[in-house]
């Protein structure tokens, strides 16, 4: 069943490329955790992991799960997954502020493949975890669905 599924999808994305010719994938971020301002995040919230980085240990404590990004496909048909994560990064507002780097936390679900066709919507998720020794202060993130150019919140999360 899963050979012809595919099968049908391959001739589905043949055929459609022939409608949408070069036309680029387009992905719009509809709603997102960050659409009534800033989320304030309480360093440590919960507590996560101990892992060695770069030959140190660095402890992680967990932030949220399953943040959820609803999307909705604008161009051509997309071949995607259905167990999809965004890709988030925090940018420091504050110049003298160091980037922070997160540690990405998957359910170990297995996706298969989906066709997300135009005018389609769609959900996306991201759960990851930031070191304990965050520093207090306000964060820009960017978001990145299916590789393609981010989305930037300025000033959208508060570590506290």
């Amino acid at each position: 069943m899963a050979k012809l599924t595919a099968f049908f999808m391959a001739v589905y994305l043949f055929l459609a490329g022939f409608f949408y010719g070069d036309a680029p994938t387009q992905i719009e971020i509809r709603e997102s955790p960050f659409d009534n301002g800033p989320v304030v995040v309480q360093v440590p919230h919960h507590p996560g992991g101990v892992f060695e980085e770069d030959g140190k240990t660095v402890t992680y404590y967990h932030v949220s799960q399953n943040w959820t990004f609803r999307c909705k496909n604008t161009g051509r048909p997309v071949k995607g997954e259905s167990h999809y994560y965004a890709t988030l990064s925090l940018r420091p507002t504050q110049p003298d502020q160091a980037p922070l780097r997160l540690l990405y936390v998957s359910d170990d679900a297995l996706g298969r493949d989906v066709l997300i066709k135009h005018g389609e919507t769609f959900s996306v998720y991201s759960s990851f975890e930031i070191p304990a020794d965050a520093p207090a202060g306000v964060w820009t993130v960017a978001v990145s669905v299916y590789g393609l150019p981010e989305v930037v919140y300025e000033n959208a999360l508060v570590i506290v």
